[in-house]
Protein backbone atom coordinates (compact mmCIF):
# COMPACT_ATOMS: atom_id res chain seq x y z
CA UNK A 1 0.00 0.00 0.00
CA UNK A 2 2.60 2.46 -1.03
CA UNK A 3 1.40 5.66 -1.99
CA UNK A 4 0.89 5.91 -5.83
CA UNK A 5 -0.73 8.89 -7.26
CA UNK A 6 -2.47 6.85 -10.44
CA UNK A 7 -4.28 4.38 -7.75
CA UNK A 8 -8.05 4.43 -7.82
CA UNK A 9 -10.09 5.84 -5.35
CA UNK A 10 -9.44 9.15 -2.40
CA UNK A 11 -6.75 7.58 -0.65
CA UNK A 12 -4.21 6.86 -3.27
CA UNK A 13 -2.32 4.39 -1.39
CA UNK A 14 -2.22 0.41 -2.92
CA UNK A 15 -3.63 -0.64 -5.66
CA UNK A 16 -6.72 -1.09 -5.11
CA UNK A 17 -9.37 -0.38 -1.96
CA UNK A 18 -9.65 -2.78 0.26
CA UNK A 19 -12.49 -3.86 2.59
CA UNK A 20 -14.35 -5.32 5.44
CA UNK A 21 -14.61 -8.71 3.42
CA UNK A 22 -11.18 -9.23 2.12
CA UNK A 23 -9.78 -9.19 5.55
CA UNK A 24 -12.40 -11.78 6.50
CA UNK A 25 -12.02 -13.75 3.39
CA UNK A 26 -7.84 -13.64 4.91
CA UNK A 27 -9.18 -15.17 7.80
CA UNK A 28 -11.75 -17.57 6.92
CA UNK A 29 -8.72 -18.66 4.83
CA UNK A 30 -6.93 -19.80 8.03
CA UNK A 31 -4.72 -17.14 7.79
CA UNK A 32 -3.29 -15.22 11.42
CA UNK A 33 -1.12 -12.10 10.37
CA UNK A 34 -1.23 -9.73 7.79
CA UNK A 35 2.32 -7.83 7.25
CA UNK A 36 1.02 -4.07 6.11
CA UNK A 37 3.45 -3.11 3.42
CA UNK A 38 2.26 0.56 3.59
CA UNK A 39 3.15 4.11 2.88
CA UNK A 40 5.16 5.91 5.88
CA UNK A 41 3.45 8.56 7.91
CA UNK A 42 5.96 11.21 7.36
CA UNK A 43 5.85 12.80 3.88
CA UNK A 44 9.00 11.67 1.63
CA UNK A 45 10.05 15.62 1.34
CA UNK A 46 10.86 17.84 3.50
CA UNK A 47 9.60 19.04 6.03
CA UNK A 48 8.71 15.70 6.49
CA UNK A 49 5.20 16.20 8.57
CA UNK A 50 2.92 13.94 9.39
CA UNK A 51 0.60 12.98 6.37
CA UNK A 52 -2.65 12.35 7.60
CA UNK A 53 -3.85 10.68 4.63
CA UNK A 54 -1.27 7.79 5.15
CA UNK A 55 -1.92 7.43 9.27
CA UNK A 56 -5.87 7.62 8.51
CA UNK A 57 -5.66 5.02 5.82
CA UNK A 58 -3.14 2.75 7.62
CA UNK A 59 -5.63 2.60 11.03
CA UNK A 60 -8.34 1.77 8.70
CA UNK A 61 -6.53 -1.29 7.59
CA UNK A 62 -5.45 -1.74 11.24
CA UNK A 63 -8.88 -1.79 12.31
CA UNK A 64 -10.29 -4.23 9.92
CA UNK A 65 -7.10 -6.79 10.45
CA UNK A 66 -8.25 -6.55 13.86
CA UNK A 67 -12.19 -7.12 13.18
CA UNK A 68 -10.98 -9.84 11.16
CA UNK A 69 -8.91 -11.31 13.99
CA UNK A 70 -5.27 -10.90 12.27
CA UNK A 71 -2.42 -9.91 14.10
CA UNK A 72 -0.73 -7.40 11.73
CA UNK A 73 2.90 -6.00 11.32
CA UNK A 74 2.98 -2.25 10.26
CA UNK A 75 5.80 -2.33 7.19
CA UNK A 76 7.15 0.99 5.73
CA UNK A 77 7.87 1.49 2.24
CA UNK A 78 8.39 5.08 2.03
CA UNK A 79 9.10 7.82 4.06
CA UNK A 80 11.63 10.51 4.19
CA UNK A 81 13.85 10.77 1.27
CA UNK A 82 12.32 7.86 -0.37
CA UNK A 83 9.57 6.84 -2.27
CA UNK A 84 7.55 4.48 -3.74
CA UNK A 85 10.00 3.95 -6.82
CA UNK A 86 12.76 3.17 -4.97
CA UNK A 87 11.20 -0.27 -4.80
CA UNK A 88 9.65 -0.44 -7.94
CA UNK A 89 12.30 1.26 -9.61
CA UNK A 90 9.31 2.10 -12.89
CA UNK A 91 9.57 5.99 -12.89
CA UNK A 92 11.31 9.03 -10.90
CA UNK A 93 13.77 7.61 -8.28
CA UNK A 94 13.93 9.46 -4.49
CA UNK A 95 16.25 7.47 -2.48
CA UNK A 96 18.19 10.76 -1.14
CA UNK A 97 17.88 8.63 2.36
CA UNK A 98 21.35 6.95 1.72
CA UNK A 99 23.08 10.24 1.77
CA UNK A 100 21.07 12.10 4.01
CA UNK A 101 21.54 12.62 8.15
CA UNK A 102 18.63 14.76 8.11
CA UNK A 103 16.63 12.40 6.28
CA UNK A 104 17.83 9.41 8.34
CA UNK A 105 17.12 11.23 11.77
CA UNK A 106 13.73 12.26 10.41
CA UNK A 107 12.85 8.44 9.58
CA UNK A 108 13.70 8.01 13.19
CA UNK A 109 11.48 10.49 14.22
CA UNK A 110 8.31 8.50 11.97
CA UNK A 111 9.37 5.54 13.38
CA UNK A 112 9.51 6.56 16.76
CA UNK A 113 5.93 7.98 16.33
CA UNK A 114 4.96 5.07 14.87
CA UNK A 115 5.95 2.99 18.06
CA UNK A 116 4.03 5.74 20.76
CA UNK A 117 0.94 5.55 18.70
CA UNK A 118 0.42 1.96 18.35
CA UNK A 119 2.17 0.57 21.17
CA UNK A 120 -1.02 -0.89 23.06
CA UNK A 121 -2.65 -1.44 20.06
CA UNK A 122 -3.44 -5.23 20.58
CA UNK A 123 -3.79 -5.63 16.84
CA UNK A 124 0.26 -4.79 15.86
CA UNK A 125 3.14 -7.33 16.80
CA UNK A 126 5.72 -5.80 15.27
CA UNK A 127 7.53 -3.00 13.05
CA UNK A 128 9.55 -3.17 10.16
CA UNK A 129 10.93 0.42 9.41
CA UNK A 130 11.84 0.15 5.71
CA UNK A 131 10.83 -2.67 2.98
CA UNK A 132 13.39 -3.65 1.30
CA UNK A 133 16.18 -1.35 1.89
CA UNK A 134 18.15 -1.48 -1.40
CA UNK A 135 21.09 1.31 -1.81
CA UNK A 136 22.98 -1.31 -3.48
CA UNK A 137 21.21 -0.17 -6.94
CA UNK A 138 22.95 3.48 -6.49
CA UNK A 139 26.16 1.86 -6.92
CA UNK A 140 25.33 -0.61 -9.67
CA UNK A 141 24.25 -3.77 -7.96
CA UNK A 142 27.42 -4.85 -6.09
CA UNK A 143 27.45 -8.40 -4.56
CA UNK A 144 27.23 -7.54 -1.03
CA UNK A 145 30.87 -7.87 0.18
CA UNK A 146 31.71 -5.41 -2.69
CA UNK A 147 28.97 -2.90 -1.52
CA UNK A 148 29.73 -3.33 2.27
CA UNK A 149 33.83 -3.04 1.65
CA UNK A 150 33.28 0.64 0.26
CA UNK A 151 30.08 1.74 2.01
CA UNK A 152 29.88 -0.09 5.25
CA UNK A 153 29.37 1.84 8.34
CA UNK A 154 28.06 5.16 6.12
CA UNK A 155 24.73 6.50 6.06
CA UNK A 156 24.48 4.16 2.71
CA UNK A 157 25.09 1.12 4.66
CA UNK A 158 21.38 -0.05 6.64
CA UNK A 159 23.19 -1.00 9.62
CA UNK A 160 23.00 2.60 10.24
CA UNK A 161 19.41 3.43 10.14
CA UNK A 162 18.86 -0.04 11.66
CA UNK A 163 20.69 1.60 15.11
CA UNK A 164 19.43 4.38 14.76
CA UNK A 165 15.45 3.24 13.95
CA UNK A 166 15.67 0.55 16.97
CA UNK A 167 16.85 3.13 19.83
CA UNK A 168 14.15 5.85 18.78
CA UNK A 169 11.26 3.44 19.06
CA UNK A 170 12.67 1.49 21.79
CA UNK A 171 12.56 5.07 23.62
CA UNK A 172 8.43 4.78 23.99
CA UNK A 173 7.74 0.74 22.82
CA UNK A 174 10.00 -1.78 24.85
CA UNK A 175 7.98 -4.87 23.92
CA UNK A 176 6.67 -4.89 20.55
CA UNK A 177 8.91 -6.66 18.13
CA UNK A 178 11.06 -4.79 15.33
CA UNK A 179 11.47 -7.20 11.99
CA UNK A 180 14.85 -5.76 10.01
CA UNK A 181 15.58 -6.54 6.61
CA UNK A 182 19.04 -6.66 4.78
CA UNK A 183 20.16 -4.24 1.84
CA UNK A 184 19.73 -6.10 -1.54
CA UNK A 185 15.99 -5.83 -1.50
CA UNK A 186 15.65 -8.31 2.17
CA UNK A 187 17.56 -10.94 -0.08
CA UNK A 188 19.03 -14.29 1.24
CA UNK A 189 22.44 -13.14 0.06
CA UNK A 190 22.49 -9.94 1.61
CA UNK A 191 21.11 -11.63 4.88
CA UNK A 192 24.84 -12.39 6.17
CA UNK A 193 25.60 -8.36 6.30
CA UNK A 194 22.85 -7.55 8.26
CA UNK A 195 24.11 -6.94 11.31
CA UNK A 196 23.07 -7.89 15.24
CA UNK A 197 21.38 -4.93 16.94
CA UNK A 198 21.87 -6.33 20.60
CA UNK A 199 18.10 -5.90 20.54
CA UNK A 200 16.49 -9.01 22.26
CA UNK A 201 13.07 -8.73 20.81
CA UNK A 202 14.44 -7.78 17.48
CA UNK A 203 13.31 -10.29 13.99
CA UNK A 204 15.53 -10.72 11.23
CA UNK A 205 13.69 -11.51 7.62
CA UNK A 206 14.29 -11.36 4.02
CA UNK A 207 11.84 -11.38 1.59
CA UNK A 208 12.92 -14.39 -1.50
CA UNK A 209 11.29 -15.24 -4.80
CA UNK A 210 14.31 -17.81 -5.97
CA UNK A 211 14.03 -18.71 -8.44
CA UNK A 212 12.84 -15.11 -10.31
CA UNK A 213 12.76 -15.44 -13.43
CA UNK A 214 9.78 -18.56 -12.67
CA UNK A 215 8.33 -16.59 -9.65
CA UNK A 216 7.80 -13.86 -12.16
CA UNK A 217 7.33 -16.01 -15.95
CA UNK A 218 9.87 -13.70 -16.96
CA UNK A 219 10.98 -16.48 -19.68
CA UNK A 220 8.05 -18.46 -21.03
CA UNK A 221 8.57 -22.43 -20.95
CA UNK A 222 10.17 -22.19 -17.24
CA UNK A 223 9.21 -24.84 -14.92
CA UNK A 224 9.50 -26.19 -11.40
CA UNK A 225 11.15 -28.16 -10.60
CA UNK A 226 12.95 -27.19 -13.55
CA UNK A 227 16.50 -25.50 -14.84
CA UNK A 228 16.96 -21.99 -13.87
CA UNK A 229 19.62 -19.42 -13.79
CA UNK A 230 19.46 -18.09 -10.06
CA UNK A 231 22.58 -15.78 -9.76
CA UNK A 232 23.07 -14.91 -13.34
CA UNK A 233 26.09 -17.57 -13.28
CA UNK A 234 24.03 -19.81 -15.22
CA UNK A 235 21.52 -22.77 -14.75
CA UNK A 236 20.90 -25.06 -12.49
CA UNK A 237 18.23 -27.52 -11.55
CA UNK A 238 15.33 -25.91 -8.54
CA UNK A 239 13.85 -28.27 -6.94
CA UNK A 240 13.19 -28.70 -3.14
CA UNK A 241 16.88 -29.83 -2.62
CA UNK A 242 18.17 -27.18 -3.97
CA UNK A 243 15.52 -24.71 -2.35
CA UNK A 244 16.53 -26.01 1.09
CA UNK A 245 20.15 -25.54 0.31
CA UNK A 246 19.58 -22.28 -0.60
CA UNK A 247 17.62 -21.08 2.63
CA UNK A 248 20.23 -22.42 4.81
CA UNK A 249 21.59 -19.19 4.73
CA UNK A 250 18.25 -17.90 6.68
CA UNK A 251 18.51 -20.79 9.41
CA UNK A 252 22.27 -20.49 9.55
CA UNK A 253 22.07 -16.85 10.40
CA UNK A 254 19.68 -17.46 13.63
CA UNK A 255 21.26 -20.34 15.02
CA UNK A 256 25.08 -18.91 14.86
CA UNK A 257 23.91 -15.38 16.15
CA UNK A 258 21.04 -17.07 18.64
CA UNK A 259 18.21 -14.36 16.86
CA UNK A 260 14.80 -15.23 15.57
CA UNK A 261 14.45 -15.09 11.93
CA UNK A 262 11.75 -15.01 9.60
CA UNK A 263 10.48 -15.30 5.86
CA UNK A 264 8.24 -11.99 5.31
CA UNK A 265 7.72 -11.89 1.45
CA UNK A 266 7.94 -14.48 -0.95
CA UNK A 267 5.61 -15.95 -3.31
CA UNK A 268 4.95 -16.97 -6.86
CA UNK A 269 2.38 -16.31 -10.01
CA UNK A 270 -0.62 -17.92 -9.72
CA UNK A 271 -0.60 -19.00 -13.55
CA UNK A 272 3.56 -20.12 -13.42
CA UNK A 273 3.98 -23.90 -14.16
CA UNK A 274 3.60 -26.25 -11.52
CA UNK A 275 3.37 -23.69 -8.77
CA UNK A 276 1.15 -25.63 -6.67
CA UNK A 277 4.28 -27.98 -5.94
CA UNK A 278 6.38 -25.02 -5.88
CA UNK A 279 4.23 -23.30 -2.85
CA UNK A 280 3.94 -26.89 -0.79
CA UNK A 281 7.92 -27.28 -0.70
CA UNK A 282 8.27 -24.26 -0.01
CA UNK A 283 6.06 -23.90 2.53
CA UNK A 284 7.45 -27.47 4.37
CA UNK A 285 11.02 -25.65 4.13
CA UNK A 286 9.95 -22.53 5.50
CA UNK A 287 7.90 -23.89 8.49
CA UNK A 288 10.76 -25.66 9.63
CA UNK A 289 13.16 -22.16 9.68
CA UNK A 290 10.49 -19.64 11.14
CA UNK A 291 7.51 -17.75 10.55
CA UNK A 292 6.88 -16.53 7.24
CA UNK A 293 4.31 -14.25 5.28
CA UNK A 294 3.42 -14.93 1.68
CA UNK A 295 2.53 -11.72 -1.02
CA UNK A 296 0.19 -10.99 -1.71
CA UNK A 297 -3.30 -10.79 -0.68
CA UNK A 298 -5.34 -8.41 -3.22
CA UNK A 299 -8.72 -7.50 -3.13
CA UNK A 300 -11.04 -9.71 -4.48
CA UNK A 301 -11.16 -9.67 -8.38
CA UNK A 302 -8.01 -7.92 -8.56
CA UNK A 303 -5.82 -8.66 -11.81
CA UNK A 304 -2.86 -9.38 -10.39
CA UNK A 305 -0.88 -12.84 -10.97
CA UNK A 306 0.70 -13.06 -7.21
CA UNK A 307 -2.41 -12.42 -5.66
CA UNK A 308 -3.30 -15.96 -3.54
CA UNK A 309 -7.31 -14.13 -2.87
CA UNK A 310 -9.08 -15.79 -5.40
CA UNK A 311 -9.34 -19.67 -6.48
CA UNK A 312 -5.80 -20.84 -7.85
CA UNK A 313 -3.46 -23.43 -7.12
CA UNK A 314 -1.51 -20.62 -5.03
CA UNK A 315 -4.33 -20.32 -2.84
CA UNK A 316 -5.28 -24.15 -2.30
CA UNK A 317 -1.43 -24.51 -1.11
CA UNK A 318 -1.85 -21.82 1.61
CA UNK A 319 -5.24 -22.68 2.89
CA UNK A 320 -3.70 -26.27 3.69
CA UNK A 321 -0.91 -24.40 4.97
CA UNK A 322 -2.82 -22.26 6.99
CA UNK A 323 -4.91 -25.31 8.69
CA UNK A 324 -2.08 -26.17 11.05
CA UNK A 325 -1.63 -21.85 12.21
CA UNK A 326 -1.92 -21.16 15.48
CA UNK A 327 -5.44 -18.98 17.14
CA UNK A 328 -6.20 -15.59 16.33
CA UNK A 329 -6.71 -13.08 18.57
CA UNK A 330 -10.08 -13.02 20.21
Amino acid sequence: MGFDPKAPGPTRFGDEPFTQSDFDDLAKAGANYVQISHAGLFRETAPYDLDLGAQANLDSVIQMSAKAGLYAVIAYRTGPGRNETAILRDGTVLESIWTSEVEQTAWAAMMRYTAQRYRDNPTIVGYDPMVEPNDYMRRGSPDPAAFYRQYGGTLEDFNVLALRVTKAMREVDQATPILLEPDGFGGVPWLPYLKVTGDSRTVYSVHDYTPFEYTHELRPGLQYPGMNDVDGTGTVLVDKAYLAGYLKTVTSYGQQRGVPVAITEWGGHATAANVGAYMRDRVELQDAIGNWAVWTWQPAGFLDPFSVHDPSPTNTALRAAWATNCVRPS
